[in-house]
């Protein structure tokens, strides 16, 4: 039986990675890398099971957004995912002064456009 799309991608990562690290590495290390539980990562290799959610963002930050196209899900929008990269590095007073700047901007520009601004939410 043939392997499944996903699967054939991993097994290509997986021989990638393992030439950047310039050493051999094993299956569960690129599990490790990955965040997941070596089973896990059996069952997309095998395609019992397919990356979902947060797993599909890992998969695309860490190995490329093929897996989006491989999964048959849209693109997030490239300047969206290094956005949440730069957040997730900021230090807990960082994230809550960067969302401050952001409803800033974002209601300046919806004031520009004429537009209600934006509710306040969480976060």
């Amino acid at each position: 039986m043939a392997k499944n799309p996903v699967g054939l991608w991993l097994d290509k990562q997986y021989i990638a990675w393992q030439a950047r690290a310039g050493e051999s590495k094993t299956w569960g290390e690129f599990a490790a890398y990955l965040g997941v539980a070596r089973g896990t990562l059996d069952n997309w290799s095998r395609g019992s099971r397919r990356p979902e959610g947060a797993n599909v963002t890992v998969l695309a930050e860490k190995l490329g957004p093929e897996i989006y196209d491989l999964l048959g899900l849209d693109r997030p929008d490239a300047r969206k995912l290094i956005v949440n990269q730069v957040f997730e590095a900021l230090s807990e007073e960082g994230k809550t002064k960067a969302v401050e700047e952001l409803r800033k901007l974002a209601a300046r520009e919806q004031k520009g456009r004429g537009n209600e601004p934006l509710k306040s939410g969480t976060g």
